[in-house]
């Protein structure tokens, strides 16, 4: 008699199920997040050998692809697991930054902050619900060593192409530019772009 196929839980699920597996699930952070942007345009070195155009994925509803600044090219998701920990089936729409899972593994992992100075915040609170927000706040868009733009809390000001100002929690798809009805919040933005150019000495784009 035949056995019958065990249906695919995929990669994923057969690590967690290794984990559970194991009794150490109380033990194990998973933390679940990808590369930033489908690469649309792929550039001419991808496609060297014989390599064939392929799938690349997409951004959904998001603007623009990889090697972009607009949110199609930078946003990714993220999903922490730990049973005992963090509560599980929330979401949460505040910032994060891929830096910051650094300092916050090292507050997990030895209870201490990183030596090092870092462009990372400690998540641990926000992700265990003791914190309401999280402690990232702002967020700078650079392409390479060139300073694109900023988003602070739920604004974004980006340089690049003109003046272009998102209300980012009512248009996370980029569409409708802001700038000429909030000229305080772009003086505000720009300011501290200026400032983080003169601190890091990023090349700008504007």
């Amino acid at each position: 008699m035949a056995t019958p196929l065990r249906k695919s839980i995929g990669p994923v699920g057969e690590v967690l199920e290794a984990v559970r597996a194991s009794d150490r699930e109380k033990d194990t952070i998973v933390i679940f997040t990808s590369d930033n942007g489908p690469w649309i345009n792929l550039p001419e070195r991808m496609l060297l050998g014989g390599n064939r155009p392929w799938h690349v994925g997409s951004a959904g509803a998001l603007r623009m692809a990889k090697e972009s600044t607009y949110e199609g090219g930078v946003r990714v998701p993220l999903i922490v697991h730990w049973p005992g920990r963090f509560a599980g089936g929330s979401e949460r729409a505040e910032m994060a930054a891929t830096m910051d899972l650094y300092a916050t593994l090292v507050r997990l992992g030895t209870g201490a902050t990183s030596p090092h100075p870092i462009d990372g915040y400690d998540l641990t609170a926000w992700l265990e619900g003791t914190a309401a927000e999280s402690p990232r706040q702002e967020f700078f868009y650079f392409d390479a060593d060139r300073l694109d733009g900023i988003r602070a809390g739920s604004w974004k000001l980006r340089l690049r192409d003109g003046v272009e100002l998102f209300q980012l929690d009512l248009d996370p798809a980029e569409r409708h530019n802001r700038e000429k009805e909030h000229p305080e919040i772009v003086a505000a933005l720009k300011k501290r772009l200026l400032d983080m150019a003169g601190e890091t000495g990023a090349r700008r784009t504007w």
